[in-house]
């Protein structure tokens, strides 16, 4: 995964834990989170063109630093990074939910049998994949 879909994934696991408006307006960041949702589900005017990667970046370092500035850290950065180890076995078949969004974010459940995972920005159900 990209370092633009862990920041989202880590907006949307805090949107699904809390309700973060109230301290995104307090803090200045309401209108940043805006942009970001509407840049992630794909929720844009005909009028309006689809955001770029970029876009969705500049509004992400917004947040983050509007966020910062108020005393809430940078909510969509991680201070771990995570390194695949080496020698993990290939498995024959995974069956893992991906988030459905336009600009997908990089939450994965993999379980057995059905999940019932939504994203929390979209409220649309995750899609299922097979990895082989």
């Amino acid at each position: 995964m990209t370092e633009v879909s862990d920041r989202v994934g880590r907006l949307c696991a805090m949107m699904g834990q809390s309700d973060i408006w109230p301290a995104c307006t307090d803090a200045g960041a309401d209108e940043a989170l805006r942009m970001i949702v509407a840049a992630v589900s794909g929720d844009l005017p005909h009028s309006q063109a689809k955001p770029t990667t970029e876009d969705l970046v500049n509004a992400l370092d917004i947040f983050d630093g509007t966020m910062a500035r108020a005393g809430y850290g940078h909510p969509t950065r991680s201070r771990r990074i995570y390194h695949r180890p080496p020698g993990i076995a290939n498995f024959r078949r995974i069956d893992a939910w991906v988030c459905p969004a336009v600009s997908r974010c990089s939450r994965v459940v993999v379980e057995r049998g059905e999940v019932d995972v939504s994203c929390t920005i979209t409220g649309r159900a995750f899609e299922r994949i097979r990895l082989q």
